[in-house]
């Protein structure tokens, strides 16, 4: 265990090791003569309050809460999806929204990006630059 001192003119704390109780000490910082007291740790141990008592209930829990159902008219499902029939659907979740069905265009899935030539133009010199550096510092 160790004994926590303060020193009185500059208020640094410091632990000191029990067979020092009782002894002096200079402070680090300010140089100022300490003594380390006798039972400082058991006066602690004294002063610590005693933790509260918790009150659980468990009948209040928040499963015994009433269930609501939510809201859906609110504005997320009926304003952003074109339902199709509403009157069949139970459930906000169970409507179905209309999808168009559209056929991607294949010359638009393969053609490259506006950046893809400089890319590939940069790719090309970067390597003919390291090409070149190579066969310099092999037959060089």
């Amino acid at each position: 265990m160790s004994i926590t001192i303060q020193c009185p003119q500059c208020r640094t704390r410091f632990r000191c090791k029990d067979y020092l109780a009782g002894k002096q000490a200079t402070c680090l910082i300010c140089h100022t003569l300490l003594t380390v007291p006798e039972n400082t740790v058991e006066e602690e141990k004294q002063e610590l309050p005693q933790p509260a008592e918790i009150e659980f209930k468990p009948e209040a829990t928040v499963w015994d809460a009433p269930w609501h159902p939510p809201q859906w008219e609110s504005g997320l499902v009926s304003h952003n999806s074109k339902v199709k029939d509403s009157s069949t659907a139970t459930h906000p979740l169970q409507k179905t929204a209309e999808i168009p069905h559209q056929q991607p265009d294949p010359a638009a899935c393969h053609s490259p990006g506006p950046g893809f030539h400089s890319g590939l133009l940069l790719s090309i010199v970067v390597i003919s630059v390291l090409i070149l550096l190579i066969f310099i510092r092999l037959f060089l």
